[in-house]
């Protein structure tokens, strides 16, 4: 009996610990744009972009690794490589995480915006950064407000 007992309150804690985390998960599941942006806190921010930085610098190794196996195609791979790092150095190499959580910040603040996915957000504020002119940006946010608005 003291068993069935304990076993019947750990299952209850189980389930108020499932239906706890149900708006989390949903949260979670749902569209990561400039809605799901501007609902979250200021350290949740600074999280997300941190894992940012940390999916590009694993993103990257995973390209890499590949290049050990004897491939014919290495070279190629080497030329991807050095494009991505390249890249990554430009646009992302002296711009911090609360440096990217503020572009975003101040992007999102344009409801004409909310629909664009925080990573494609990410890329538009980083061109920002990286001097890109008005002109150019304005380009470029209009096309991602077009494909953000039409999915």
């Amino acid at each position: 009996m003291m068993r069935l007992t304990a076993t019947l309150q750990r299952i209850l804690i189980l389930v108020i610990a499932l239906a706890l985390s149900l708006p989390a998960v949903a949260e979670a599941t749902g569209r990561r744009d400039g809605n799901f942006w501007r609902g979250s806190t200021a350290h949740d921010k600074t999280v997300y972009v941190t894992g940012f930085f940390d999916g590009m610098t694993f993103g990257g190794r995973l390209s890499s690794w590949s290049m050990n196996l004897a491939r014919p195609d290495v070279h190629a791979e080497i030329k991807v490589l050095a494009s991505y790092d390249a890249m990554a150095d430009y646009y992302f190499g002296h711009v911090t995480a609360i440096q990217l959580a503020d572009g975003l910040d101040k992007f999102y603040e344009d409801y004409r915006n909310r629909n664009i996915q925080i990573y494609d957000a990410i890329w538009l504020v980083a061109n920002s950064i990286s001097g890109k002119s008005d002109a150019e940006m304005q380009t470029l946010i209009e096309n991602f407000r077009k494909t953000a608005n039409s999915n």
